[in-house]
């Protein structure tokens, strides 16, 4: 269970002494999340724009229309795969961090580690981890958008347990085995979670305000301190 005196502030102060000295390393190993995060902040200022220029200049249901047409199609699908593909990134790094921040050892290769769930010993349960926790988030937020939230919380867990599973010599553990102890050891850790992450809010918009600039640091940092909760939660 979670150490009972753990706070945000602890948990952020154990990943920036981790971090020290390695933040090149840090910044490496979250590259591509980090130029994903700099090219939506841009992409998100130059629509935003162009959107206030169409209505300034055509009806506002022109451009709506408009941008309709640009969204429709293969969006879905596309916004779909993406999300996978990116679970994949995400994931090896959380995977990275966890190791790092208990051996207190930062990896060598870093970039290269922010690859290693595309190998034959994590393809397959990233993969399905992924889909399934997208299935059943999905169906939840048919109800409510907040039940699918919450859910989405309580399956966060999942990928590092099914990590430390074939770690501990389990490798043949079921995946929806993973997502239910995933579920029973965020119980009354939902909402410490939430609120973690609502604490990075303030830092995402001088993120946002700097072009995007300070994702560099702090993608890195809210990976590694979302990283560090679980180390805490299994403890």
């Amino acid at each position: 269970m979670m150490d009972a005196q753990i706070s945000r502030k602890q948990l952020k102060t154990e990943v920036k002494e981790t971090l020290r000295g390695h933040w090149g390393k840090a910044i490496l190993l979250n590259l591509i999340p980090i130029i994903i995060s700099i090219f939506m902040t841009v992409a998100a200022g130059i629509v935003s724009f162009a959107i206030q220029m169409a209505v300034k200049s055509t009806s506002f249901e022109s451009a709506f229309d408009a941008s309709s047409r640009y969204s429709g199609g293969g969006h879905s699908a596309g916004s779909f795969a993406f999300n996978i593909v990116a679970s994949f990134i995400y994931v090896a790094i959380s995977y990275t961090f966890v190791d790092w921040l208990r051996s207190n050892d930062a990896p060598e290769s870093a970039f290269k580690k922010a690859f290693q769930t595309f190998s034959r010993k994590y393809f397959t349960s990233t993969l399905a981890i992924s889909l399934l926790t997208y299935i059943f988030t999905f169906l939840w937020t048919l109800l409510l958008i907040i039940p699918g939230i919450i859910k989405s919380i309580a399956y966060s867990q999942a990928y590092l347990i099914y990590k430390d599973s074939v770690d501990s010599g389990n490798p043949d553990v079921r995946y929806l085995e993973c997502i239910t102890k995933s579920r029973a050891l965020m119980n009354g850790h939902k909402g410490e979670y939430f609120v973690l992450q609502l604490s990075y809010l303030g830092w995402a918009i001088l993120s946002g305000i700097t072009l995007g600039i300070g994702f560099i640091w702090l993608v890195p940092y809210m990976r590694a301190t979302n990283t560090n909760f679980y180390r805490h939660l299994v403890k």
